[in-house]
C-alpha cells in the first residue's frame, strides 16, 4: 500500500503563488478592463506595472527567510502600503 503523502510532491506556497502571479501577469490587460468595467472609467491603468506575489501572515515564522517572496505580518501592513517598507 501506497501513502499519497509519500506519492507525490504537494505543491508548496511558492509554487502556488507563482501560478497565480502567473496567471495574473498575462491576463493583466484583461483585468484592466474588468475593473474599468466594474467601477468606472477612472481607475488607472495597470498594464504598465509588474505583478509581485507577497505572503500577509499573523506571526513571524522561519518561512520568512526562505521564502522566494516577501512576507509582511499583518501589524506591518500599512507600513507596506504607506511605502514605508522600502
Amino acid at each position: 500500500m501506497i501513502f499519497s503523502n509519500f506519492r507525490k510532491k504537494k505543491k508548496g506556497y511558492d509554487e502556488q503563488i507563482q501560478r497565480k502571479v502567473g496567471f495574473i501577469e498575462v491576463h493583466l490587460e484583461e483585468l484592466n478592463y474588468h475593473n474599468k468595467q466594474i467601477y468606472g472609467k477612472e481607475q488607472p491603468e495597470i498594464t504598465g506595472y509588474n505583478v509581485e506575489g507577497i505572503f500577509i501572515i499573523n506571526t513571524p515564522t522561519f518561512y520568512m527567510f526562505n521564502s522566494d517572496y516577501r512576507i509582511y505580518i499583518v501589524d506591518d501592513i500599512i507600513d507596506v502600503f504607506s511605502r514605508n517598507d522600502m
